[in-house]
């Protein structure tokens, strides 16, 4: 299968992260349901005020800004110190306006989130009345961001094994094969990433791979030229813009985005690594606002020896948005959305190779969500019944229940063109993950 992206070129769109979901899913309809109510436009309607810059408006900007808007950061322009703030102030007024920044898609209705970028109603005014009434930074000095939160220890640290130069533009993926080393089973209780270049670093997701599917990820490494094999889609091997054609699809063990930290796993759960395992890691390099550069990003884990329960990550979208072209977006559409719900049991039993079994209870620990550039807000949350609950850490879930995720997005503009699912920065996505164990 093959679609158009915004940028003219054609990708492949298989995505092997979602096969294992395809045959289970595919009668998960969708019942018609309102959607979550959209939330306020808080920047129409009220007069300014005069604020202090100093205040009330520099340390939301450097609490939730600067993290990508720094100097060789994810954000294409810098937001560290007061001038660069008031150089901004009209793209920072309408940004924040149309929550469109910080990028944050959950919805604030359901869930909290360790890390969550987001600003509060009264902070987008804030910063309304600070540039409406003239932007002033009087008494305002450069100083120091705060430091970003992380792991809290640092076991082993997995380096890609040399320098890698993204040669596709605008979206190069790559994968790099690393082997722990480990002799005895060991658990991962921590992750995060340490972005080398973090301009063109657009996500990073590491699976992990059985013992005897490991050939088919070695081999391809020794098949290409330069460090790792191109592996768009997914962590299997690709060739240009075929779809990858590795038949297993190995389980995720996690997640990086620009803007979010390592973090420690939920206390007593871990992802299990045992000895012969491999670890595949798959960079997304994005080079639209970047000239390409060589890239050497690490791999940051905590592990310990023993976990009380065993954890599993989960992700799940609706596969007729990726078979079947059924996530439209149309050009224009000021809050398009999707939303998806499938039964959770034999899900987490497939994904967790019948460790969690489908006729048992599992718990949700916590959630993630990933869209791309057009993306406002989204929900992750589990159906009882009729009942719709938030995931909660932890969230009991029993056989039956269903997990719901919903996605809306802005696609307002004068260069809008219809959007659908695809892997390249300038498609859309709407996919939840969930951290998944076993109930107590």
């Amino acid at each position: 299968m093959f679609r158009t992206r915004r940028d003219g070129t054609v990708r492949g769109m298989k995505t092997p992260l979602l096969v294992p979901f395809a045959v289970l899913c595919l009668a998960c309809e969708e019942p018609p349901r309102a959607p979550l109510p959209a939330l306020p436009d808080v920047c129409e309607g009220t007069p300014a005020r005069s604020v202090d810059f100093v205040t009330e408006v520099q340390p939301v900007l450097e609490a939730k800004c600067a993290g990508c808007h720094r100097a060789g950061g994810a954000g294409p322009f810098p937001l560290e110190t007061p001038d660069q703030m008031r150089t901004m102030a009209g793209s920072l007024r309408s940004s924040v306006c149309r929550r469109a920044m910080p990028p944050w898609p959950p919805h604030r209705s359901c869930n909290s989130y360790v890390g969550d970028r987001s600003l509060t109603d009264e902070q987008i005014v804030r910063i309304r009345d600070w540039v409406d009434t003239g932007a002033d930074i009087t008494g305002a000095v450069a100083r120091p961001l705060p430091p970003p939160t992380g792991l809290s220890r640092v076991d082993t640290v997995l380096t890609l094994p040399e320098p890698y130069l993204p040669t596709s533009a605008p979206d190069d993926y790559r994968c790099f094969v690393m082997d722990l080393g480990n002799q005895t089973d060991r658990f991962i209780t921590g992750f995060g990433v340490e972005p080398d270049l973090e301009n063109q670093v657009h996500h990073v997701v590491v699976f992990r791979v059985a013992p005897d599917k490991a050939a088919t990820y070695t081999d391809a490494e020794a098949t290409y030229d330069g460090p790792g094999y191109p592996c768009f889609g997914g962590p299997a091997p690709s060739t240009g813009d075929q779809a990858p054609t590795a038949g297993n699809v190995p389980s995720m063990v996690g997640v990086w985005a620009p803007g979010v930290s390592g973090v420690d796993l939920p206390a007593g759960t871990g992802v299990r690594i045992t000895p012969g395992t491999r670890l595949v890691v798959q960079m997304h390099y994005n080079l639209t606002a970047s000239t390409p550069g060589f890239d050497q990003s690490k791999v940051l884990l905590r592990l310990d020896d023993a976990v009380e329960r065993e954890a599993f990550m989960l992700p799940f979208a609706d596969p007729r948005w990726v078979r079947d072209e059924a996530m439209d977006i149309p050009a224009g559409a000021r809050d398009a959305f999707h939303a998806f719900r499938m039964k959770s049991d034999l899900i987490v039993s497939r994904a967790s190779k019948g460790v969690l079994p489908a006729d048992a209870p599992f718990e949700v620990h916590g959630g993630m969500l990933h869209m791309h550039t057009r993306g406002t807000w989204a929900s992750l949350s589990v159906e009882h019944g009729a009942q719709t609950r938030c995931i909660k850490s932890p969230t009991r879930v029993e056989p039956g229940d269903d997990l719901r995720i919903e996605c809306h997005w802005n696609n307002e503009g004068p260069a809008s063109s219809a959007l659908n699912w695809g892997e390249g920065t300038g498609d859309e996505m709407c996919v939840g993950f969930v951290y998944v164990t076993a109930a107590r």
